[in-house]
């Protein structure tokens, strides 16, 4: 929803269906929990036009969701790599995705506390405990943990684990 008319059709949608409007919150915070870039709205996210709009029954209907869906700490590394076949100079991105634990959302909160790195409150109220944080310079890794409901299948690109072993080798690094 690129226009402040497709916004207000939504909310209008979202306001005659609360229950799209919770799935649309849902869908949006998996992706976001992978992704903190990722949202179903261009240049702001579907949480925000709800909040927003004061769509209480459409928050209500999201919550009672989150409270039925089994959680899990997910690790999640990224990397981006140069490559060779593209020419305008950006490179190639590769995920890992792999559950660590599983369990109620508020037992996946207190394993997250468990987990390494730095803790990050997110402006999207994510929390993610980050080992390396997204870089600039190619290659760029990223490697977190962040609690999600459990819908996320563990998967990785194929080669990744070698692509991560080759950016984070010592000769890479010194």
């Amino acid at each position: 929803m690129a226009t402040a008319s497709g916004r207000q059709a939504l909310v209008e949608r979202y306001r005659r269906e609360p229950h799209a409007g919770a799935q649309a919150l849902f869908l949006e915070l998996v992706a976001r929990s992978l992704n903190e870039r990722q949202t179903l709205i261009a240049g702001g996210s579907a949480a925000e036009l709800v909040d927003a709009a004061g769509l209480t029954e459409v928050q209500a209907h999201y919550q009672a969701l989150l409270a039925d869906k089994p959680h899990a700490v997910y690790e999640v590394r990224r990397l981006t790599r140069r490559s060779s076949k593209r020419t305008d100079g950006r490179g190639i991105t590769a995920r890992s995705v792999r559950a660590v634990a599983h369990g109620t959302r508020e037992q996946m909160t207190r394993q997250l506390a468990a987990q390494p790195g730095d803790r990050h409150d997110g402006p999207d109220g994510i929390t993610r405990h980050v080992l390396r944080a997204r870089g600039t310079e190619l290659p760029s890794l990223e490697h977190f943990y962040v609690v999600c409901p459990a819908v996320v299948e563990d998967k990785a690109r194929p080669g990744f684990d070698e692509w991560w072993q080759e950016a984070t080798s010592d000769a890479v690094l010194f």
